[in-house]
């Protein structure tokens, strides 16, 4: 946090095209090299919280998509699913949330599939987002209210966030 965000934005910022081109050159090689195609991986999830904030959703859908076929690939299922999940969180910031649901849906049977109980959270607190930006309130409450108890019982922090959007959803 803090000033080390910015650290980090500015070293990003200063090697935006090496990067870039580093992540070109592992898309384009994926099927070719399990290095490449780690690499892939790497370049979308390692760096998903700065992708969000610097490149363009279209451009995140391509990081994304590279990283979601090499996590395949490589039978990484894990990040598979975090690919997928990225994936639905760049088509809901273009205004698309029934595109996003699909991705939320796969990323979340993925999810239970290798138990990880924050991604399965996080797929059902994404799909409860994407149903309410549909005007579809009464379906996305059932979703957030599956996300609050996953997030509780693993002790995550966006319990509390969840618990203030179905409040506000409930009218409390």
């Amino acid at each position: 946090g803090g000033d080390n965000v910015l650290a980090g934005l500015a070293l990003y910022d200063g090697e935006v095209e090496n990067i870039a081109a580093g992540q070109a050159w592992a898309a384009a090689r994926l099927e070719q090299s399990r290095e490449a195609a780690r690499l892939c991986i790497d370049y979308a999830l390692g760096a998903v919280y700065i992708l969000d904030l610097r490149l363009h959703p279209r451009d995140r859908i391509t990081w994304m998509d590279a990283a979601r076929r090499a996590a395949k690939l490589l039978g990484d299922r894990q990040n598979e699913g975090a690919a997928l999940g990225n994936l639905g969180l760049a088509h809901r910031n273009l205004g698309e949330p029934e595109t996003a649901i699909g991705y939320y849906a796969r990323q979340l049977a993925i999810a239970r599939e290798v138990g990880d109980r924050d991604g399965e959270g996080n797929a059902c607190f994404n799909r409860a987002l994407a149903c309410d930006d549909l005007g579809r309130r009464a379906e996305a409450i059932p979703w957030a209210e599956q996300a609050l108890a996953i997030f509780e019982a693993i002790g995550a922090p966006a319990a509390e966030k969840t618990r203030q959007l179905l409040a506000e959803w409930r009218g409390e």
